[in-house]
């Protein structure tokens, strides 16, 4: 048994045919899972939510750990939490300090080092400047 993990990202995008740009984008985005706005219509109700998995770990342990006691207020119970940009950051340069810092195993290096080579390129990325970032864990059977 193992754990999966999951950084997304999440943006909510406005669909409403008032907004000719926005609108676009949502029937571009409905087309392209085979849907249309017929839900929306009938409810009045024009969003949607774009989600991207940007991050991903398998039992990395001490970034688990990180996750429930920065992020979930201690709680390991594997629900979606949010994390913000600047809580990224932190466990970046968390990540760095241990690499520079601690002897540790071949594993707990590795584990720093794939964190830093996955968050890093999603904070430097601008087009991510105004997504939310979530977090969670699976148990799994791998």
């Amino acid at each position: 048994m193992g754990r999966d993990m999951y950084l997304s990202a999440t943006k909510y995008l406005s669909g409403h045919p008032s907004n000719n740009e926005n609108a676009k984008s949502f029937a571009a985005i409905l087309e392209a899972i085979g849907m249309d706005d017929t839900h929306s219509r009938r409810c009045g109700s024009f969003f949607l939510t774009v989600s991207l998995t940007v991050a991903y770990w398998h039992d990395a342990n001490l970034i688990y750990q990180w996750f429930v006691e920065q992020c979930q207020g201690g709680k390991d119970d594997y629900q979606h939490y949010l994390v913000e940009r600047g809580q990224l950051q932190s466990l970046v340069d968390l990540c760095r300090l241990m690499i520079k810092t601690l002897e540790t195993d071949k594993y707990s290096l590795r584990e720093f080092q794939d964190t830093i080579d996955m968050l890093e390129p999603v904070l430097a990325d601008e087009r991510l400047i105004d997504w939310e970032f979530d977090f969670r864990s699976l148990l799994s059977a791998r």
